[in-house]
Order: C-alpha cells, then sequence, then structure tokens
C-alpha cells in the first residue's frame, strides 16, 4: 500500500491529466442525452472556478502584501510577450496581402501563427503561484507579475484582433477579458488577506494541511484535460492543420518558459519567473480563441496545456529526487 502511495505522490500530474482524458472518453461513451450532457458541462463549469479560488485563496495566505516586489524581469517578460504576440498578427497580416502563399498554405501557416501568437500572449496560470510554492519559488513576484499581464494581455489581444476580425469591438473585447480575468485573481488574493488578517487561527489550520492546494490543482488539472480533450476530438480540422498548431504552442511554451529561466537567473528568481512566462491560463486562451477568432483557434490552448504540464511534471520529478 505504501509504495502504491508514493507512486501516486510522485507522478501526480501525469496521472492527473491522463485521468482527465479517460474521463472524458468515458463519459463519451455513455451516451448522455442532450440534457444530461449539459447538466455535465454546467458542473464542470461550476466546478473549476470554484476550485481554482479555493487553490489560490490557499496559496496566497503564504503571501504578504509587503513582499509583492517590481523585479526587473517583469519588464521584460512584460515586453517579450506583448511585442511577440504584435509582430505575429502583423506577420499574418502581411502574408494575407503579399498572396506569396496558395490559399491552401496560407490557412495552415495562418493557424500556426495564430497558436504560436495566442500562447504568447496569454496570462499566467491563476494556478502557477500552486505550482511555483511547490518547486521553491517565490509566489509574491509571479503574483504581482500576473496582475501586470493580465491587464496588459487584455489591452493588447483587444488591439490587435479587431485586424484580424474586424467585426470584433476593441472596447467589448477589452471589458470581456477583464471580466473574465481579473474576478478569479483579486477574489482569493483579497479572501486570503481577509483570513489573514482576521481569523489567523482558521489561517494556521488550513496551512497545517500539508500540499492541500497543489492537490487541489491535480484535480482541477484533471478536469482541464478533459475539456481540452474534448475541444481537439471535436474540432473538425486536417491533420496537418492540428500538427502545424500543436508545433506553434510547443515553441511557444519553449521559448517563454527558456527566456524565463533566463531572465531569472539574472534577478535571483529563476521559479518564479519561469512560471509566470512559461505556465498559461489555457482556460483563457481557449476562451479568447472561441470567442474572438474562430473555433478551431481555441484548440491552441488545449494543446498548450498539454506542453505545460509534461514540463511542470518533469521539474516536479527533479524536485523530489
Amino acid at each position: 500500500m505504501s509504495q502504491i502511495i508514493l507512486f501516486l505522490r510522485r507522478w501526480t500530474l501525469p496521472i492527473s491529466m491522463t485521468v482527465g482524458a479517460l474521463v472524458y472518453f468515458v463519459l463519451r461513451a455513455m451516451h448522455f442525452s442532450p440534457e444530461g450532457r449539459e447538466a455535465v458541462l454546467l458542473f464542470s463549469r461550476i466546478l473549476m472556478p470554484s476550485l481554482i479560488f479555493s487553490m489560490l485563496t490557499l496559496t496566497f495566505l503564504k503571501v504578504d502584501v509587503r513582499d509583492l516586489r517590481f523585479r526587473s524581469w517583469h519588464v521584460w517578460g512584460l515586453l517579450l510577450q506583448c511585442s511577440l504576440w504584435s509582430l505575429s498578427i502583423l506577420a499574418i497580416l502581411w502574408l494575407q496581402r503579399s498572396g506569396w502563399l496558395s490559399p491552401e498554405w496560407m490557412h495552415h501557416m495562418q493557424y500556426f501563427i495564430i497558436s504560436f501568437a495566442l500562447c504568447m500572449i496569454t496570462p499566467t496560470a491563476t494556478a502557477a503561484a500552486v505550482v511555483t510554492l511547490k518547486l521553491g519559488g517565490n509566489p509574491a513576484t509571479l503574483t504581482l507579475y500576473t496582475i501586470f499581464i493580465d491587464l496588459l494581455a487584455s489591452l493588447f489581444i483587444s488591439a490587435f484582433i479587431p485586424l484580424l476580425y474586424p467585426d470584433t469591438s476593441f472596447l467589448l473585447a477589452f471589458w470581456m477579458i477583464l471580466v473574465k480575468v481579473f474576478p478569479l485573481l483579486f477574489g482569493p488574493f483579497l479572501a486570503a488577506q481577509l483570513i489573514r488578517h482576521l481569523l489567523p487561527g482558521f489561517r494556521r489550520r488550513l496551512l497545517s494541511i500539508p500540499d492541500l492546494a497543489f492537490y487541489l490543482w491535480t484535480v482541477a488539472l484533471a478536469l482541464a484535460i478533459c475539456v481540452t480533450v474534448r475541444a481537439i476530438v471535436l474540432m473538425d480540422a486536417s491533420l496537418l492543420t492540428l500538427f502545424l498548431m500543436a508545433v506553434g504552442s510547443a515553441l511557444s511554451c519553449a521559448l517563454q518558459f527558456a527566456v524565463g529561466c533566463w531572465l531569472g537567473h539574472r534577478s535571483d528568481d529563476v521559479v518564479a519567473a519561469s512560471q509566470s512566462l512559461g505556465q498559461k491560463n489555457t482556460a483563457v486562451c481557449i476562451w479568447i480563441g472561441a470567442t474572438f477568432m474562430d473555433p478551431l483557434s481555441s484548440v491552441a490552448g488545449g494543446f498548450y496545456s498539454v506542453w505545460h504540464n509534461v514540463w511542470n511534471s518533469y521539474q516536479l520529478e527533479k524536485v523530489k529526487k
């Protein structure tokens, strides 16, 4: 029994991802009625925010407001994300007008670049603080970066998407993105600070439960992978387009983790910097693609969800060793 528990603890993230994928195929095989399918989707929409709110509150209980200090790597990380997103959208517009590529290859190349660009500008995952803490990093500097990138991503996405999709309104898109990303960041932070100052005994009791926030995140991860697999399976696209989108998202993931690690070394904040750039709020990425672009664009977030969690699984395994 002890060996099984040790195995589960050692491979928590890969097991969580596998379970999430299997759950989708099991649910699909059960052939729910339309009402039952809608009930399952509604349950997942309620459960996911609840899990994120709970685990972020637990993580922020360890963060003191006085530790939210600005670092130099914040500037370079924000500049990288915003500039590469902007250049990618301009590259798509240039390719469309140049006529260098045939319509078929223009279609493939457009989704390759969109996949890279969306994964580049997507804000830091709300759960990144949980992994940062688990890896021995500083969740306070990551939290401050998350606030900055949420604001800038809302601005840059709203400014550039209308260039590709003219029917999109800048102000409406900006407001919708802000409403989507900020409540699940500031709500848990405010709740954690109230508990810290008003209920110190309750705070100590919560923090006495080891890795509670991490295990809540594994449940949220399984649910996220389930939704990701569903999006990929149901998407009507050629294998070549999906392959290029997978490559684009993987390239974006590798670049951001690598640059984050490099910037963090210069500031003695490696874990927080790499997680701030590399771990993405893929639920928001999928939502942005489906809401402001087209359904196929949302698959980029699904692929990225796999890549950044595989990398974090590897990092956690190194820490355990």
